[in-house]
């Protein structure tokens, strides 16, 4: 008889394994493709023990039958080892999955940018823009000084300036410099105002964090620190102030400029007579260590 019993396993267990490598195929959980591998061998274990028994008049038929089950149990474990699927990708599939891909680095890139907003120029900025900045002075001047207008614009939103203003430190770093003619006053001041004023206070925190490192030395600069220094309610945008003030004091007595004793003086009254608690607190470890006290009681001229 043609189909034996051996005959049917055979079939059986190749029909089986038909449909586990298109269920393993189409599936997107490695667990599953792993278990239909798994079950499928198991039919084809069954069958072979029935294939040694079946007639030998249907030798040539259990024999084609048999290679076709290996291999197709071949491609299983080519599916699990993920080895094949190259073999299957059609353009529309490949298509499909490049515009996956595109999305989540760009899903990626909005979520750094919401964490630390002011960095999201980084993103469209050319693959040439610090050859150019090095490269082309008429470029570097030009592009330093849009940066400039766009920091001091009111119009220009909190988050649009902080960019700009990041930006034109990081030209300024490039550029092996320690200052730039755009990086002035006006910059500084549009930093404090993002500082003392926006509602957001991420924004805030960077804001101060921008400038109050600067190399730009105003007693007006002092004032605004003094000020945030004293008012604020975030204690860390407050040391930040207070750093500032310091920074100043150092900048003048680098520079040897006229009112590094004015700002000794001011420095040492913030000391002597702090509004509260909290400033007397951040100011005390600031300055109170005693080779620091006597360099401003020296330069104040006491």
């Amino acid at each position: 008889m043609l189909f034996s019993k051996g005959n049917i396993s055979l079939c059986l267990a190749g029909a089986a394994l038909v449909i586990s490598c298109y269920g393993a195929f189409f599936q997107t959980k490695q667990p599953q493709i792993n278990q239909l591998a798994t079950d499928s061998e198991q039919q084809y274990n069954l069958a072979s023990s029935d294939f040694d028994a079946v007639e030998h008049d249907d030798e040539q038929t259990l024999a084609r039958l048999n290679k076709s089950i290996i291999s197709l149990k071949k491609q299983v474990a080519e599916l699990r080892q993920g080895s094949a699927s190259h073999q299957t990708i059609t353009p529309d599939l490949k298509e499909s999955v490049l515009a996956i891909l595109a999305e989540k680095e760009q899903q990626a890139l909005e979520k750094a940018e919401q964490n630390n907003p002011i960095y999201g120029f980084y993103n469209s900025l050319p693959d040439d823009y610090e050859l150019r900045l090095k490269s082309e002075p008429d470029y570097a001047d030009s592009l330093n000084k849009q940066l400039r207008e766009q920091i001091i614009d009111p119009y220009q939103s909190d988050k649009d300036r902080l960019k700009a203003m990041a930006q034109l430190q990081m030209n300024m770093f490039m550029l092996g410099k320690q200052t730039l003619p755009e990086y002035d006053y006006d910059i500084a001041n549009s930093m404090l105002n993002i500082a003392a004023n926006s509602q957001d206070n991420k924004l805030r925190v960077q804001a101060i964090e921008l400038v109050s490192q600067s190399p730009i030395l105003d007693s007006r600069l002092t004032q605004q620190y003094t000020q945030i220094l004293e008012r604020d309610d975030n204690e860390y945008i407050r040391r930040l102030a207070a750093q500032g003030i310091l920074s100043q004091y150092f900048i003048a007595r680098n520079e040897q400029a006229d009112n590094s004793q004015q700002l000794a003086q001011q420095i040492l009254t913030i000391y002597r007579h702090p509004i509260n608690e909290s400033v007397k607190s951040i100011i005390d470890e600031m300055i109170g260590d005693p080779n620091m006290l006597d360099e401003l009681k020296k330069s104040a001229g006491e």
